[in-house]
């Protein structure tokens, strides 16, 4: 899980540019509850993420953990994607790599059940 650490926080880095500033443009919303965006999806996605890591660890099945954890990070990725397509100008590249950030942390090895103590 340690060599997972910097991934994520790539991936939190770069989700969290776009979901602030989707909150404070699109939702309007200044004085620090724009950070609610990034604190709601993406925190869900990490928190329900160490969960099932944890259920793996007491050998039960992560399948609740891992649905929010892939609930949340669809939810981030379509934000991100629509917010960064409208704000590049209708670059699909631009929205696609904001985008997938999301998914593609959420399909790590953490939830999946293939964990080999």
């Amino acid at each position: 899980m340690i060599p997972a650490a910097p991934f994520w926080s790539m991936v939190l880095a770069g989700s969290l540019q776009d979901l602030v500033a989707f909150g404070r443009t699109v939702l309007g919303w200044q004085g620090g509850w724009e950070y609610l965006v990034p604190g709601t999806l993406d925190g869900d996605s990490v928190t329900f993420a160490f969960l099932a890591f944890k259920a793996i660890r007491k050998q039960k099945a992560p399948d609740r953990s891992q649905r929010i954890v892939w609930g949340a990070a669809l939810a981030s990725a379509t934000v991100n994607f629509a917010y960064e397509y409208s704000r590049s100008g209708h670059n699909v590249v631009a929205g696609g790599y904001l985008g997938l950030l999301g998914p593609a942390a959420a399909s790590g090895r953490i939830g999946r059940g293939d964990h080999h103590p």
